[in-house]
């Protein structure tokens, strides 16, 4: 987000505007400074976004949509970890490989999502891949979850082009693409 930009017309909760101005560590007490509201204020937002499944991501395809210039939209698709170096207890918490560190560490992985019309960027999505061990029959790949989350997102915009890094340049994933007719 440029500086120059303001969300905060936009009818939006405000742990969705806290998460965009907290560069702190996202607590519910940094995010609440960060929007200048109440530590009890913040709370019942993250409350009743529990509530109600799926508001984040409404709210932040809200943001987009009223955001981004819609003809020149490109969705981003990578994958990431949360490192958790001394959880040993937490489920789904796994090994990945760090970048920065060039070492595993473990982690919770998630695939994220985002769209930019190469001025604003605003992610809208997020979805957390589990290991077959935990997952068991509901085991998704990250190829798969990328597949769904751009399906999801091809319904609400149109995606000028999808970008990914090479884990994504599969098979699967370039006929799943060229069926979908998307650029990539």
């Amino acid at each position: 987000m440029h500086a120059s930009q303001s969300y905060q017309n936009l009818n939006t909760p405000q742990y969705v505007k806290a998460l965009f101005y907290c560069t702190e560590k996202k607590t519910c007490t940094n995010l609440a400074l960060a929007t200048e509201n109440s530590y009890d204020t913040m709370y019942r937002e993250f409350e009743r976004s529990v509530a109600e499944h799926g508001s984040v991501v409404h709210n932040l395809k809200k943001i987009a949509r009223e955001s981004l210039n819609n003809d020149e939209i490109t969705l981003v698709i990578d994958d990431t970890q949360v490192n958790k170096i001394y959880s040993k207890m937490i489920e789904g918490v796994d090994i990945g490989f760090d970048g920065c560190t060039k070492r595993g560490v473990q982690g919770i992985k998630m695939v994220t999502s985002l769209l930019t019309d190469g001025r604003t960027s605003i992610p809208i999505n997020c979805v957390p891949f589990v290991g077959k061990e935990l997952a068991q029959a509901s085991y998704k790949g990250k190829d798969e979850i990328a597949m769904s989350i751009i399906i999801d997102t091809k319904a609400s915009f149109k995606i000028k082009r999808l970008l990914a890094d090479a884990h994504y340049a599969i098979k699967k994933m370039v006929h799943f693409l060229n069926k979908e007719k998307s650029a990539f």
